[in-house]
């Protein structure tokens, strides 16, 4: 095969016209012929230097360095398909390709043609940008038989034709998704069929399309799966295409432009026309008649009703009626649409609405934003422009400023900026547009003034097209109070909220909880709520820019106090509740959970820090205590207790300010703030002490036996310990017993850390059995992992393995990403043992990446054990074979990581 062709290309695209049917009424002849075409194309492309970089079904795309030898193989792939076409394709005497009397059934492959010639980017050996995108719908255009060029590829070919070889001008033609029409030429050979139909493009099928002066970005499988639910190709066997498919979704999701980007896409499927119908301006229902009238051509007759008249005019016509914005007008958009789908035979409808339409027959089809790169995970700078977002601001911004790029600098904001405003095409084209007068990093900085920022869009469009808070005001004025009420009272909620959550914050003062239920239902209908159910779980949400307006009008219409303050209640004693599931079977369901609710713990946290909601704050950080350690938010919530214990005034709530410090404590210790744990639990012992309450007591010298562990001081942890239990009331409750267990663990590190291995092994291996019997999995896993390490000190390479395997599932299970961390670390300490070296660098490496990415901190022996064992590998590896392998460990995801210690 040839080489990968770079910078100037010429690209071949073919594909089989009318492929779908012949497979259907003749699979086993199509499947010999297929073999035949892709064999025959194959060699042609290969002796006259070509590339496949790409096929899909029966579809060749062809890279060449050389117009002519793009030509040469065009021509030579239709020649032997002719001499092929003319010959029977035999098939053995039982295939069902055979005819009635046994003999074989002939199939003729037509094969379409595009070349261009352009400049492009390849990845990984494929090719991305507009030039590969031109040739396809040059391609496209084409009929079966015929090959199809552009002007460029034309002039570059013009004065080297083969003899018998000539070029026709076609004309210019508008190509789906191009601004400029494409002037394309017909390759005429002697020896070929040369008499076509008209090309099918934007030019020649009867439409009303209008020209678009921006390019369409992205969406391509939208694209896909509106158009095969139209054409009927997407639709399950046995069931009817539909005839009416509404597009919905929020102002600004793009469903404009996705409508006639798919109403270009299907022109071939309706050559009858396909007819764009703008209702937005319209303000009187009765008009939706006479607009679509005035579109069609469609004359009012005397005497019979305007609707009866267009029905007549489109009873036999296979069109397209592409209703735009229906939301305002969707009692007479629905009426019209039910009289155009009842009184015709063949006419389909697409419309795009906030709601669909709710008539017999109708498929509602939500309009996704466009795809964000989450700001948390690592990204190259090469792979963000794969997220449709992230391309369109790059272009958009362009298009105001030339010079303009995207830079290994500026492309964190640029990611904050798509990710804050969810994809929103609308809103992300004209934060863009600001790049004229602001940096990106301005840009991100002002986008909590979204309404202010967002403006100057085209004076060309609609009014309420031209600033986001019109765009979103015009949605709002649809609803009806109830449901402006509830829609101000969810913007409290961030991130998402649950049907529990909202009837417990938002039910009152107005919306009675009996209806909360329809009303957000509502709400959905009306895509100003997201519904979804992200693992099985049912949620809602509302986009950013939505939820901003929402708080803005709760703000200015209504009293917010006593919805805050249902919200944090609401926190609080979902937190509480959680609690003690967070040290038993049940732990990786709550802790998920608690992850889905964070952003609504931050900000009932936030609201909580004045005095009146000083105790509410409180309860909720301390009751996260086990949350904020495995998931990597130690030093959040660390902040939360300090900020909310410094704000609490002398000698009030006490034991809530206890009960905090104790939570305080354990972050400390577990950040490697030793010193300053012990001091905090000594605060917490002695409001203890002075509350006589056992229980504070308890946890109190627990945390003194763990901060005495960590600093070396044996004697005095074991006494803190002894004195831990002596002070449970109840030392035979799971949850004190699971504490106790865990944190009596820290004594078996005091053996590691002594070098008295065998007794360490002695003392986890009967700990284990008494965590399995509690079904503690977290601890379980945590023991385990201990374990492995005991072993391999022992250099029981296989005994440790089997341990760190054993901790590495369980901790994945649940999502503690902290532990995941210390387990690759674990392994990469085998390796080195073991002397793989390279394989010791990158779980290592892997190891620190992950733990940057929850921003954790190891546990004492850990961080101990990690620097000397890095420091070891540093002097047994050459300094380059390090880097690099360290470096590739970095690279991988947690998934990839977790695979190569498995291996």
């Amino acid at each position: 095969m040839a080489q990968l062709p770079t910078g100037t290309v010429t690209f071949l695209f073919t594909d089989i016209e009318g492929s779908t049917p012949l497979w259907e009424q003749q699979p086993a002849a199509m499947n010999a012929a297929l073999a035949h075409h892709n064999a025959l194309l194959g060699q042609a492309i290969e002796s006259h230097r070509g590339y496949v970089f790409k096929t899909v079904g029966d579809a060749f795309c062809v890279a060449f360095a050389t117009a002519m030898d793009a030509l040469h193989a065009a021509l030579a792939i239709q020649r032997e398909l002719g001499r092929f076409n003319g010959e029977p394709i035999l098939l053995h005497p039982d295939s069902p390709g055979r005819d009635v009397e046994g003999r074989p059934s002939p199939i003729a492959l037509r094969v379409r043609m595009g070349l261009h010639t352009g400049e492009t980017a390849e990845r990984d050996g494929d090719y991305f940008g507009a030039t590969v995108n031109r040739v396809a719908r040059i391609m496209s255009v084409a009929h079966g038989g015929q090959m199809l060029l552009s002007l460029v590829t034309a002039e570059l070919v013009r004065g080297q034709l083969p003899d018998g070889v000539t070029l026709r001008d076609m004309g210019e033609h508008r190509l789906k998704g191009f601004v400029a029409p494409e002037r394309i030429l017909q390759i005429v050979a002697s020896d070929l069929p040369s008499d076509f139909s008209p090309l099918v493009s934007l030019t020649t099928i009867p439409n009303n399309l209008p020209t678009q002066l921006t390019s369409f970005i992205g969406r391509e499988k939208d694209i896909a799966q509106v158009k095969d639910l139209l054409t009927g190709k997407g639709v399950p066997t046995g069931r009817l295409s539909p005839r009416l498919l509404t597009l919905t979704g929020a102002g600004g999701t793009g469903k404009t432009r996705l409508s006639l980007q798919v109403g270009a896409e299907v022109l071939e499927a309706f050559k009858e026309g396909v007819w764009f119908i703008e209702l937005a301006p319209l303000s009187d229902p009765a008009l939706v008649p006479q607009t679509v009238a005035s579109v069609l051509g469609v004359r009012e007759r005397h005497g019979r009703p305007l609707l009866d008249t267009i029905c007549d005019y489109l009873r036999a016509k296979g069109v397209l009626l592409v209703l735009d914005n229906c939301e305002h007008l969707v009692e007479a958009c629905a009426q019209f649409a039910d009289a155009v789908l009842r009184g015709t035979s063949h006419v389909k409808i697409l419309a795009s609405s906030r709601e669909a339409l709710g008539i017999a027959g109708e498929l509602a089809w939500h309009v996704p934003s466009l795809q964000v790169p989450n700001p948390k995970h690592r990204i190259q700078l090469e792979q963000l422009e794969q997220y449709e977002s992230v391309r369109l601001f790059i272009e958009r911004a362009m298009l105001a400023q030339p010079s303009f790029r995207m830079t290994d600098a500026n492309a964190p904001a640029v990611v904050q900026i798509c990710y804050r405003l969810d994809g929103l095409p609308l809103a992300t084209e004209l934060a863009a547009a600001r790049v004229k007068a602001l940096s990106v990093e301005q840009i991100d900085a002002r986008l909590d003034d979204q309404f202010r920022l967002l403006t100057g869009g085209s004076r060309a469009a609609l009014p309420r097209q031209q600033t986001l808070r019109a765009l979103i005001d015009w949605s709002h004025n649809l609803l009806d109070e109830e449901e402006r009420i509830l829609l101000r009272r969810l913007s409290i909620f961030a991130g998402g909220w649950t049907l529990e959550a909202a009837e417990a914050v938002c039910a009152g003062e107005g919306v009675h909880r009996s209806e909360l239920l329809d009303l957000l239902t509502q709400l959905v209908n009306k895509s100003l709520v997201i519904f979804e159910e992200p693992d099985g779980h049912a949620r809602y949400r509302m986009l950013e820019t939505i939820r901003q307006y929402a708080r803005e009008k709760l703000l200015e219409v209504e009293q917010s106090d006593a919805i805050r303050d249902r919200h944090l209640s609401f926190f609080v004693r979902l937190a509480e509740e959680a609690a003690p599931k967070l040290e038993g079977k049940e732990v990786k369901a709550w802790l998920d959970r608690l992850e889905r609710e964070m952003d609504n713990v931050r900000i009932a946290l936030d609201r909580s820090k004045d005095i009146a909601r000083l105790p509410g704050g409180l309860r909720l950080a301390t009751a996260l205590e086990w949350f904020w350690y495995p998931r990597g938010y130690q030093a959040e919530g660390l902040e939360h207790l300090q900020v909310l214990v410094g704000l609490l005034p002398p000698a009030t709530h006490v034991l809530a300010r206890a009960r905090a410090l104790i939570v305080v404590a354990t972050i400390q210790w577990a950040r490697g703030s030793y010193a300053e744990a012990s001091r905090t639990a000594k605060e917490a012992l002695a409001i203890g002490n002075q509350l006589a309450d056992r229980s504070i007591i308890a946890d109190a010298y627990l945390r003194l036996g763990a901060a005495a562990t960590a600093q070396g001081d044996y004697a005095r942890a074991l006494a803190f310990y002894e004195q831990s239990l002596l002070n449970y009331q109840t030392p035979d409750t799971k949850h004190e017993t699971a504490s106790v267990l865990f944190f009596r663990l820290f004594r078996g590190e005091a053996l590691l850390r002594q070098g008295d291995y065998v007794a360490a092994q002695t003392f986890f291996l009967e700990n284990i059995a008494r965590m399995q019997e509690l079904e503690l999995k977290n601890y379980l896993a945590y023991v385990t992992r201990r374990l492995g390490q005991t072993l391999l000190h022992q250099a029981d390479y296989s005994g440790a393995r089997i341990r760190f395997q054993e901790s590495l599932v369980v901790n994945v299970e649940i999502g503690d990403v902290k532990a995941v961390a210390a387990c690759l670390a674990a392994f990469a300490a085998l390796a080195l043992a073991q002397k793989e070296l390279a394989r010791a660098a990158q779980l290592f490496g892997a190891s620190e990446a992950v733990s940057e990415s929850i921003y954790t901190e190891m546990t004492p022996y850990d961080h101990d054990q990690y620097t000397r064992n890095v420091a070891a590998l540093h002097t047994q590896s050459p300094a380059a074979d390090f880097d690099a392998a360290w470096e590739a460990g970095r690279k991988l995801t947690l998934e990839e990581a977790v695979k190569l210690a498995m291996e």
